[in-house]
């Protein structure tokens, strides 16, 4: 008796000490990707806008890396106590350091290395 009361005491700690996730923040981000993606490639401004059209062959040509970056802004969410620097990894501020980080280092022409990352 006493062995099954120490079971259901230490069963009992470790659920109320975890910690339960209810997101779905990658899939999430996967279908936001492929829908912009498929959205973009279908606009008719992309057929007379060689800027359009070089990224959406950028696009098409790199769907793996498109999918598994587009979970990134949720990486640290509920798991790895990093709620607060996912949540900035949304936001504006973010985007824009993100996006100057990529022209810095990957500046045009882009060679299949950049493709890949961009």
């Amino acid at each position: 008796m006493l062995l099954l009361f120490i079971k259901i005491f230490l069963y009992s700690i470790a659920l109320r000490n975890l910690k339960l996730c209810y997101g779905c923040g990658g899939a999430v981000h996967n279908e936001v990707a492929e829908r912009a993606r498929l959205l973009l490639s279908s606009h008719k401004i992309s057929e007379n806008n060689d800027q359009i059209s070089f990224y959406n062959k950028i696009l098409a040509d790199n769907i793996s890396s498109l999918q598994a970056g587009s979970a990134f802004p949720d990486w640290g969410y509920g798991c790895f106590g990093f709620d607060q620097e996912a949540e900035v990894s949304h936001w504006t501020p973010f985007l824009v350091a993100c996006i100057q980080h990529l022209k810095a280092k990957y500046p045009t022409p882009y060679d299949e290395n950049a493709k890949v990352r961009l």
